[in-house]
């Protein structure tokens, strides 16, 4: 089914062979999450 896998996915897996599933799980996450996350932090930090 899965012939041909998006481009990040072979990122992901060069990333898993060289470090643990901790940071591999966390490089698989969306820089835009990422962000997302920070500003939500903040907002919630100030109150």
């Amino acid at each position: 089914m899965f012939a041909r896998q998006p481009v990040h996915m072979s990122r992901i897996e060069f990333i898993a062979r060289r470090q643990p599933n901790g940071l591999v799980l966390f490089e698989a996450v969306p820089v835009t999450l990422l962000v997302r996350l920070r500003r939500a932090a903040r907002r919630l930090l100030r109150g």
